[in-house]
């Protein structure tokens, strides 16, 4: 339960850093920290393997630590939302498709 309360509060901050669409130096320091942090608990979990595992490292999605698979998800279904959201605006008086 401890990692399930980690990774709803991570991505409650994270979250504050997605709603900034400007670069600001902030946050561009916040996303690096984000992606270092997620790919450290990957390698992490490779050096805990042999020597013999970690010099075969796969791209499967076993492979992959259960966090950092979580947050692709996460930020998957965040792109397809805000797809969503701006290339298919429907524009009521003029009755067309706004592509955005």
């Amino acid at each position: 339960m401890e990692n399930e309360a980690f990774f709803s509060e991570f991505i409650y901050h994270v979250k504050h850093f997605l709603v900034v669409f400007k670069r600001e130096p902030a946050v561009e320091r916040g996303m690096e920290f984000i992606a270092k942090f997620s790919t450290s608990l990957q390698t992490s979990s490779v050096q805990a393997g042999t020597d013999d595992e970690a010099a075969e490292v796969s791209d499967s999605q076993d492979d992959m630590h259960p966090f950092l698979l979580r947050l692709f998800k996460f930020l998957l279904q965040v792109k397809l939302q805000l797809m969503a959201s701006f290339y298919f605006k429907y524009n009521f008086k003029k009755d067309v498709v706004v592509v955005a």
